[in-house]
């Protein structure tokens, strides 16, 4: 019976480990050491091994959460200035388009296929802006909610102290499309552009 409890501990860590949130794993630990002091003829060295995992176990806890909460903060940050860049460069594209409307008029022919190739490399940076974009957004849905708001806070807070009232808005609507994003499951990117144009 004893040989039993042991070999079911020693599966209960090989997969909770990689599947249950730590607490749970460390209230697991506490109830097989209850179990393994109350069975007869427990070797005094499975007990000790048994103690030195949980050890480790919760060492591993502590070290993931900290790995996970700073992924957050940089992400977060991350974000906020993939977000800031997307938007310079959108502001960019009603003032190519003027030019090249204006050099049209003056009949200046061999600027316009300039401007226009200068647009199309300004419209093919947008779009690889905004699908990093999108894939960092939909990277934050896959963390802790609590530990990303924590880092647009965080990050928001370094911008208020820094005078930066731009950068906050940005922030602002960045944490937006992630709160939209992670709640419908999905992206729309070409809304989330109009809306950092218009701010």
């Amino acid at each position: 019976m004893t040989w039993v409890v042991i070999l079911a501990a020693l599966d209960f860590v090989k997969t909770s480990i990689a599947q249950a949130p730590p607490d749970e794993v460390v209230a697991q630990f506490r109830r097989i050491e209850t179990n393994l002091a109350a069975a007869t003829a427990v070797p005094r060295q499975v007990q000790e091994d048994l103690a030195d995992l949980e050890a480790n176990y919760a060492d591993m806890a502590r070290r993931l959460a900290a790995a996970e909460t700073e992924a957050a903060r940089s992400y977060t940050r991350v974000a906020s200035h993939i977000g800031a860049t997307l938007r310079r460069e959108l502001k960019k594209v009603h003032p190519s388009l003027r030019l090249i409307e204006i050099t049209r008029k003056t009949g200046r022919t061999a600027e316009i296929e300039q401007y226009q190739q200068r647009r199309r490399v300004l419209m093919e940076m947008i779009d690889l802006i905004a699908s990093e974009y999108e894939r960092t957004i939909r990277d934050l849905c896959g963390l802790r909610p609590e530990l990303v708001r924590a880092g647009f806070a965080e990050y928001e807070q370094r911008l208020v102290a820094r005078e930066l009232p731009e950068q906050i808005q940005i922030n602002h609507q960045v944490r937006q499309h992630y709160e939209g994003c992670c709640a419908a499951g999905t992206a729309d990117v070409e809304t989330w552009k109009k809306e950092l144009n218009d701010l």
